[in-house]
């Protein structure tokens, strides 16, 4: 026994075999085709062989990644197969996008959501250019390529510091983390916001030091992409801030310069939405209570360690805090810990102030708990370097354990459309589109399209929705310094 624990690669084959075992079953439960599975299987032979025993280790996180695009497709088949809009991305922005040119679009806000979606409207303005009948399997797949990029940035900055074999399972775990896996926002551009958000905290903490210039390229270009597309990236300004009084570099002050420039132009959308009063849901009105924010922090910090089916026991998340507390106590020197702490507030602060309602679940349940598990596991391997590993693979593997038992009760109720599904191009001979979640009343009328919200938001508004629907920048530019002057 000593001898195996000794020798890491039994670990690993270890490890792996496991992960296997959880994959395959799994996959059972979905039924899967015979074939694939036989193919899935010679290919994970083959990966782990030329991984473990001829030294190609990056082989290890293709395995991972191999397994995450099979479970993710057999957890919901009929969105790969049957291919539709989600919700506002289809019945507001393809809408839009179907009867405006280029510029519009590009400049198509709705400030009733309270800021500017860029990788919504880049996406929209790419599939005009192609047939309606690959339209929402364009928005899909390349939602899917944002959510992955988390996982690739943890492998490439391999940000617990661990060998070049080890690292692969942060590239697994981050694959795997429950909360980047809710089952309704890795498909669709309007929830892939939350990625970009992930995306951000991960180059601000560990990222922005490299010397490869295409790295610094995709840096400062997804940098603009994500402040540019929803605020849990822009609300992170004050980390880039602070980076540069530590260490005043050329590049960070490119970094920084560009932050201030896109966080201020997300700022401005918020401001005009507030003055105007239509900001959806009321948002930022009133301040939630108390007990509703303490109980997004604890859950926040146990939702990736004990799996959905937990993470709502409050006493979890709080043994887990309390750990944490003691952790940064310890460790007074260590400013990337202050950051990601401030990142933490931040976040806590734009999904309980800044969101309609007292709802933490799904898309508002995605950055905040991945920093706190980013967080908490980076304070382990800082105390405890030698055993640090071992906690990797356990948390990794709970993870991988319940990845398809992760439910979300809002996907379950829409995306098992049964009878109700139709292909996309069933849908296009159609006057009427339904997108999903089927049932939720998200519609394009083919005959007049124009951006339409649901009934149910529709009854919610006290303005001219369809104004506000149809908006464009240049006239909230101008609006907004109309306002200020007056």
């Amino acid at each position: 026994m000593k001898d195996i624990l000794k020798n890491k690669n039994y670990i690993f084959l270890l490890t792996n075999f496991l992960f296997f075992i959880i994959i395959a079953y799994q996959l059972h439960n979905h039924e899967i085709n015979r074939n694939i599975f036989l193919i899935y299987l010679i290919s994970s032979l083959i990966l782990n062989f030329f991984a473990l025993f001829r030294e190609y280790f990056y082989l290890i996180s293709i395995y991972f990644l191999i397994s995450y695009l099979l479970l993710i497709y057999y957890r919901s088949p009929e969105i790969f197969i049957y291919g539709r809009f989600f919700a506002e991305e289809g019945s507001v922005h393809w809408a839009y996008s179907l009867v405006n040119n280029f510029g519009d679009i590009l400049q198509h806000v709705v400030p009733i959501a309270g800021y500017y979606t860029f990788n919504v409207n880049l996406t929209m303005i790419f599939i005009k250019l192609l047939p309606k009948t690959i339209s929402p399997f364009i928005t899909m797949y390349s939602s899917l390529l944002i959510s992955i990029i988390p996982a690739i940035l943890a492998y490439v900055y391999n940000i617990f510091n661990l060998n070049k074999i080890e690292k692969n399972y942060i590239f697994g775990l981050f694959i795997f983390l429950h909360s980047l896996n809710w089952p309704e926002i890795a498909l669709n551009t309007i929830n892939s916001q939350v990625y970009l958000g992930v995306i951000v905290f991960m180059i601000f903490s560990f990222g922005l030091n490299s010397k490869n210039v295409v790295l610094k390229i995709f840096e400062q270009f997804i940098l603009v992409f994500s402040f540019l597309s929803t605020f849990y990236a822009a609300i992170q300004f004050p980390i880039i801030f602070i980076r540069y009084l530590q260490n005043k570099t050329k590049y960070l002050f490119l970094t920084l310069t560009v932050a201030l420039l896109t966080s201020s132009f997300q700022s401005i959308v918020f401001f005009f939405s507030k003055l105007e009063n239509i900001l959806f849901s009321k948002k930022a009105d009133t301040l939630p209570e108390f007990s509703y924010v303490l109980s997004v922090l604890f859950s926040s910090f146990s939702l990736n360690f004990v799996s959905t089916k937990y993470w709502s026991l409050s006493y979890i998340g709080i043994s887990i805090l309390l750990f944490v507390f003691y952790m940064l106590g310890s460790q007074k020197k260590e400013i990337i810990n202050k950051l990601i702490v401030l990142n933490l507030i931040l976040q806590l602060i734009l999904v309980t102030y800044g969101q309609g309602g007292d709802y933490f679940a799904e898309r508002y349940a995605v950055v905040l708990p991945t920093i706190a598990a980013t967080l908490t596991l980076l304070l382990i391997s800082q105390k405890f370097t030698k055993h640090f590993f071992w906690v990797l693979l356990i948390v990794f593997l709970i993870n991988s354990i319940s990845f398809v038992q992760h439910s979300s009760d809002y996907a379950d109720r829409f995306f098992s459309c049964q009878d109700s599904c139709y292909s996309w191009s069933e849908q296009l001979d159609m006057d009427l589109i339904e997108h999903w979640p089927i049932g939720d009343t998200w519609i394009t009328n083919m005959q007049d399209p124009k951006p339409t919200p649901s009934i149910k938001q529709i009854s919610s508004f006290n303005f001219d929705y369809e104004k506000y629907y149809n908006y464009k920048l240049v006239n909230l530019f101008k609006t907004f310094i109309l306002t200020l002057n007056n």
